[in-house]
């Protein structure tokens, strides 16, 4: 039995044995760090923090600064994390949440205290910062047509919200787009960089075999 494994090991390049698995294993850490390399928060401790303030008689400017102060966490990766599903994008819009806990509440036995408290801050936080959803300088364009209009402004306010709501769905397909395109970016590149490295190992290892062969013929 010895005499066998003895002989089997003799034919293997320990340098191939260890070599091409451990580069194999550098390159999949790489593209999961990539693929998995996300940021967000967890959906219901936002929305149960808010709750609880709210229901405590929080205003808007104290919701607004638990919603700032979020705990930011990784999406699911082989290290761990949480499901993407569970959380926020770190774009999301307060906008958003404050009407994700309205269809909650909907959803269970409402409580029409619980109910009024949240809605009267959905309401304060439309007439405050109407055009969250939308890029820096997109919402500055919506604002300065806000104050240009003034008082007449009201007249199209409807209008110019579903503008607004459709813009901002739009700039989240554009930015998932983008996101796709950057990992497959860096997934090609680090593909590359594998073949690169592997391609010149391969030469210069071929080339040690051929001289230790030589040298042994000589």
């Amino acid at each position: 039995m010895f005499i066998f494994f003895k002989r089997v090991f003799s034919k293997i390049d320990l340098f191939d044995l260890f070599f091409y698995p451990y580069m194999i294993a550098i390159s999949l850490g790489a593209i999961l760090l990539v693929v998995e390399g996300e940021h967000g928060f967890i959906k219901e401790e936002m929305k149960k923090n808010i709750v609880i303030a709210v229901n405590n008689g929080a205003d808007l400017d104290t919701v607004k600064h638990i919603f700032l102060n979020k705990r930011v966490i990784s999406t699911t990766g082989v290290l761990g994390g949480s499901k993407k599903s569970e959380l926020y994008e770190m774009g999301e819009p307060l906008s958003n949440v404050l009407n994700d806990i309205k269809s909650d509440l909907f959803m269970r036995s409402v409580n029409s205290t619980e109910l009024a408290l949240i809605d009267n801050v959905i309401k304060e936080y439309g007439v405050r910062n109407p055009f969250d959803k939308l890029e820096v300088g997109q919402k500055n364009y919506f604002e300065n047509i806000q104050q240009k209009l003034g008082d007449e402004y009201g007249v199209i306010q409807s209008d110019v919200n579903n503008i607004a709501d459709q813009l901002q769905h739009q700039n989240r397909l554009v930015m998932e787009y983008l996101a796709d395109s950057t990992k497959s970016f860096y997934i090609s590149i680090i593909a590359l960089i594998f073949s690169v490295v592997v391609g010149v190992v391969q030469l210069w290892h071929g080339k040690r075999k051929r001289g230790d062969s030589n040298a042994e013929g000589s």
